[in-house]
């Protein structure tokens, strides 16, 4: 699973190591797909961070993202 950590995002140990870097995108669109969903659905940036275990920092930067893509 991955896990937004600082200013970077990094890729966990796997059971079988480490996952390949199709998956990690794969993992991470999702992730940014969720965020902005959640928001979306008027959830509180606090929130959102909590729920999916990264920071509230990440959780703005990926809807700033958004709004300029």
């Amino acid at each position: 699973p991955l896990r937004l950590v600082g200013s970077e995002m990094c890729i966990r140990d796997s059971a079988n190591g480490m996952i390949s870097r199709d998956e990690y995108e794969a993992e991470a669109q999702a992730k940014f797909d969720l965020v902005i969903e959640m928001k979306k659905r008027g959830m509180k940036q606090k929130d959102i961070a909590a729920e999916l275990g990264i920071t509230a920092s990440w959780v703005s930067r990926i809807i700033k993202s958004s709004k300029t893509s």
